[in-house]
């Protein structure tokens, strides 16, 4: 390749790294080889040796959760012959960069490119989920992408004027795989509900078969799970709700931020409690954000799922 054609491609790379699609793409790709390292550098954690250990006897679920997780690590660990850390981290810190990918696109949809690569670096900077849910063999890791998926999905679904059955079916897969990585998915769901009932543009759409369709989808995805509750006692349903009681506590809310606090850091939680609440005073007027402040209300992390990024 003449010398000439070389420096034209590498300005024209170096220009495109300038663009927010450009700059998810390094963030990404940056990331990535960090979360390697870290992964390479780091033994298994309880959690994550408990689910390494149990997964080896493939189940359509588990005690604790659901299976993607599980499934996740021990497909790692069969295909290569290795239970080492980076191993069987692989698929989740490749997942995480699916889920930086969505969170751009997502926030991109809603609020323009330069919002999506905000988000994104946003979401990498956040311990929960740049460290625990990017790196380690958790549930959290195929929830969040499944989850962002399913968003992903159902924005052109809400915007498209013909029957978009695709977006729908999408926003139904993406939900069922959430809800078959971790129960918690249920309150993201119930919060997409909420926002079709109170966002009157929105509410056209429940006189219409897609929503239906899409959770047809959803609850076809998680039928294994039902499946193996029903034939264990639906011992997974019960220990998940027994974890809920235990009586009021009064403390219990402020303790409650304080975690998401520490979890987030201050400096990106306390803008997000912000968002949240400019959303939650605007109100369904506000069609961009309302769906968001419905989801932080259902999803107990109020302060990170009113961003509008999310």
């Amino acid at each position: 390749m003449p010398l000439h054609a070389v420096s034209r491609a590498i300005r024209a790379a170096a220009a495109w790294l300038k663009t927010p699609a450009g700059g998810v793409a390094a963030l990404i790709f940056a990331t990535f080889l960090a979360r390697l390292l870290f992964a390479s550098a780091l033994g298994l954690g309880i959690d994550e040796s408990y689910m390494v250990a149990a997964g080896r006897k493939l189940q359509l679920s588990y005690f604790d959760h659901p299976p993607v997780a599980w499934w996740m690590a021990r497909a790692a660990a069969y295909l290569t012959g290795s239970e080492s850390p980076v191993v069987v981290r692989l698929p989740f810190i490749a997942l995480f960069a699916v889920t930086t990918f969505l969170m751009y696109r997502l926030t991109s949809a809603l609020f323009g490119p330069e919002a999506g690569l905000s988000a994104a670096v946003v979401l990498n900077l956040a311990p929960l989920f740049g460290i625990s849910s990017g790196s380690w063999v958790l549930p959290d890791g195929p929830l969040l992408v499944a989850l962002l998926g399913a968003a992903v999905c159902l924005v052109p679904a809400l915007r498209s004027e013909g029957r978009a059955a695709g977006w729908w079916l999408g926003t139904g897969m993406c939900a069922g795989l959430a809800l078959c990585s971790k129960y918690s998915a249920l309150l993201t769901i119930i919060g997409a509900a909420g926002f079709l009932l109170t966002e009157s543009v929105s509410r056209r759409w429940l006189a219409r078969p897609q929503p239906y369709a899409a959770g047809l989808v959803a609850l076809a995805v998680f039928l294994p799970v039902l499946i193996w509750n029903a034939e264990n006692g639906w011992v997974s349903f019960l220990f998940q709700a027994g974890r809920a009681e235990g009586g009021f506590h009064p403390f219990g809310p402020v303790a409650t931020l304080a975690g998401a606090a520490a979890f987030l850091l201050p400096w990106i939680w306390a803008p997000l409690v912000v968002s949240g609440c400019l959303a939650l005073r605007r109100g369904p007027m506000d069609r961009q954000r309302w769906p968001a402040q419905q989801r932080s209300c259902s999803l107990g992390y109020g302060p990170l799922w009113s961003c509008p990024a999310v």
